[in-house]
């Protein structure tokens, strides 16, 4: 093979793997603050003011990969989310409560056992963080980036 085909090649390899990690699977360990700036506060999605409830719900996805995240707010003030990873899992089963400025969730994961996460929402994007799981493929921290549809 000549030099430029062996570049030619090293550099698809490279862009794959970047292609294949994009969406992240980013492992930090951090408090993940769910407050919006004041000028956020202005967008679709609204703050919590004193007794009424906060409307997060909306249609999420990954640029880089496909994956999906989907909120519903329910009558009771609750919500209910499926999350959809890319060649990985799916978590229908997902629980979500708004307090203080943190928004959590708690579901099952592809092994049956519980799993929680926090999600952080700036303007149109949402940054979800794996808080509680004991799941080998999403290990606490585990971080991805949605943008609203």
């Amino acid at each position: 093979m000549n030099k430029c085909k062996k570049i030619a090649i090293l550099i698809c390899v490279f862009l794959t793997a970047l292609n294949i990690g994009a969406c992240g699977k980013e492992k930090k360990e951090e408090v993940v603050n769910t407050e919006k700036s004041t000028a956020d506060k202005q967008e679709s999605n609204t703050q919590e003011v004193e007794n009424t409830t906060v409307d997060l719900s909306g249609d999420y996805v990954c640029p880089t990969d496909d994956s999906t995240l989907s909120i519903t707010l329910k009558s009771d003030g609750s919500y209910s989310a499926e999350l959809n990873l890319f060649r990985l899992t799916s978590i229908d089963d997902f629980k979500g409560t708004y307090e203080n400025g943190t928004f959590v969730m708690t579901g099952t994961d592809s092994a049956g056992n519980p799993i929680t996460a926090e999600l952080a929402f700036s303007g149109e994007q949402v940054t979800l963080i794996f808080t509680d799981s004991t799941w080998e493929y999403l290990e606490n921290g585990t971080k991805y980036v949605f943008n609203k549809e």
